[in-house]
């Protein structure tokens, strides 16, 4: 019995375990392009110093950190790049891990997929602020007689 609890709790939890390990590897990711950024940042800063340090004519040193500026920009970019695919990918991920959660909570609760469905029509009937009635989805039907008299105000005043 307690193994077949101790099971149930894991399979029910799964999702969410996967959730972690999401979140965990795309932080490791991250910290991994952040660290090798900041390592060739101080690096190239470094070599960049030093070569400005044995430069004596004003234009060429212009122009060298000129080039280091381009450079950076390059690498800065590419990072960033590759930490918006990172979240991206995780983002992806997590959107699928969600909706088959949903998915599975549906056809195990059939009546989760109409609370859902009332929920929408709901939303659909609601300003953003979620406190003034408007006009009710097309094929959603007004909740009270009040909702017309509100949908009617709201017609004539505009």
């Amino acid at each position: 019995m307690y193994e077949t609890m101790l099971n149930d709790v894991k399979e029910k939890m799964k999702p969410v375990t996967d959730m972690a390990e999401i979140n965990k590897r795309t932080a490791e990711r991250l910290i991994a392009l952040q660290t090798a950024y900041m390592n060739d940042l101080f690096t190239s800063g470094f070599a960049q110093m030093n070569a400005l340090a044995t430069v004596r004519d004003v234009r060429q040193a212009a122009e060298m950190q000129m080039n280091y500026f381009k450079q950076l920009e390059v690498r800065t970019t590419e990072t960033a790049e590759q930490e918006v695919a990172v979240l991206t990918e995780a983002r992806e991920q997590m959107t699928a891990l969600v909706e088959k959660s949903v998915s599975d909570m549906n056809s195990q609760m059939p009546w989760a997929e109409q609370m859902s469905s009332l929920m929408n029509t709901f939303k659909a009937g609601a300003n953003v602020a979620g406190t003034n009635v408007v006009e009710p989805a097309e094929k959603a039907e007004p909740v009270a007689d009040g909702v017309k008299k509100v949908a009617a105000r709201r017609k004539t005043a505009a």
